[in-house]
């Protein structure tokens, strides 16, 4: 039995969700985990990618997110990014397998996330 799990860090929170569309309803995805993410924080949302979310991801969608990043609040004012979710969270009515942790790093760099993390997933 194959497990893929997906870990994606900033940008790579849409190189992820490219490939869900791109496996859609293949349920070969257990677990997708993004950090600092600079999608949209309704991207979540069964009006955007929950309905593939839900139908390609057998487990777990978590999404690490930080209103200290200041990458991520930085593009925000200066709308550059539209309510990143790695910064606000997400907006709406997210799908059941979605799950979020509001993290504490030091930076936006992908090690200062992990270090925050009691396992890595």
């Amino acid at each position: 039995h194959l497990k893929i799990r997906l870990i994606g860090h900033s940008l790579g929170s849409q190189v992820i969700l490219s490939a869900l569309v791109n496996l859609k309803n293949k349920k070969l995805v257990e677990s997708v985990h993004i950090f600092g993410a600079s999608i949209p924080a309704n991207s979540v949302s069964t009006k955007k990618f929950g309905t593939i979310i839900q139908k390609t991801v057998n487990q777990k969608f978590v999404n690490y997110y930080s209103k200290n990043d200041s990458v991520l609040k930085n593009g925000f004012e200066q709308k550059l990014i539209p309510m990143p979710i790695g910064f606000c969270g997400k907006i709406g009515k997210s799908v059941s397998i979605y799950a979020q942790k509001h993290v504490h790093p030091d930076n936006h760099r992908f090690v200062s996330y992990a270090k925050v993390l009691n396992s890595f997933p």
